[in-house]
């Protein structure tokens, strides 16, 4: 339809024109020849274009019009493609999205645990230190019970030697022979009341 349209508007120019070029006009329309060779023929330029173009629309429509149909076919294809892939991408983005929200939900409940696990392994440190340092208190405690008790007894034993001594020494000074004799005979006494009791 284009094509008629078009074909037809130069025919108008071509048969119309002229009609309206006054006499004084020096538009050479159809005349041809070494006359004319500053101006050349419009008519024949326009005629021959006319040709040139039904040519062109005789031989080269089909083609064309194949080129152009397969072209546009191609072009709606990799449309569909760009659209399907899109789409595609889209969802794996969703996806994605998805993934990581539940990384970052797996993430956030690791780092609670641990906080938790932390939290539990202080009160256990925290707890065996003081039972540690509570058992420390009492073996020193002990110890110092223990260490008090000998101080005591190594005293008691340096306070009998110390004692023992000065009554030896006293007794050398104060006892005669006859108190000794009197001593042995009473501790023999005694020794044995106790092997007879």
């Amino acid at each position: 339809m284009l094509y008629f349209k078009s074909v037809s508007f130069l025919f108008f120019l071509l048969f119309s024109v002229p009609n309206f070029a006054n006499n004084n006009s020096k538009i050479n329309w159809w005349n041809l020849g070494s006359d004319y060779k500053d101006a050349p023929a419009v008519g024949w330029q326009i005629f021959t274009f006319i040709v040139f173009l039904y040519l062109i629309g005789r031989f080269a429509k089909k083609p064309l019009n194949e080129f152009l149909r397969s072209r546009s076919i191609k072009i709606e294809d990799d449309i569909m493609q760009a659209n399907e892939t899109m789409i595609n991408a889209k969802n794996e983005n969703s996806l994605l999205k998805k993934e990581k929200e539940v990384l970052i939900n797996k993430t956030k409940k690791i780092e609670e645990d641990y906080i938790a696990a932390g939290k539990v392994e202080k009160k256990k440190i925290i707890n065996s230190a003081k039972s540690l340092v509570k058992r420390i208190k009492n073996e020193t405690k002990k110890n110092l019970e223990i260490e008090i008790l000998n101080a005591r007894k190594d005293l008691k034993l340096k306070i009998i030697k110390a004692a023992m001594l000065k009554s030896k020494i006293y007794l050398k000074k104060n006892i005669t022979i006859n108190d000794d004799i009197q001593l042995q005979k009473s501790f023999v006494k005694e020794f044995e009341n106790i092997r007879i009791g």
